[in-house]
């Protein structure tokens, strides 16, 4: 193997290895991206089921304290 090939050789695996790693960091922008956007999503959902369950809380808290007080009124 000459000089000129060797030198040639590893220029080429140089830009390989540059380009595999600009894939790479790509890719993990990409999936960084997405799963970001996956934990603010679950994060909106979670937050909108917690007001939800709250009120749901309220009504039934309401609802006992008015059957409280109609049972108390009847006796």
């Amino acid at each position: 193997m000459n000089q000129t090939t060797d030198t040639g050789s590893k220029a080429q695996a140089a830009r390989a290895f540059d380009d595999v790693m600009t894939i790479g960091k790509a890719w993990a922008r990409y999936g960084l991206t997405v799963g970001k956007m996956a934990l603010e999503t679950s994060a909106t959902t979670l937050n909108k089921t917690a007001s939800w369950l709250g009120d749901l809380a309220q009504t039934l808290a309401h609802k006992t304290e008015s059957e409280a007080a109609s049972k108390d009124a009847h006796q």
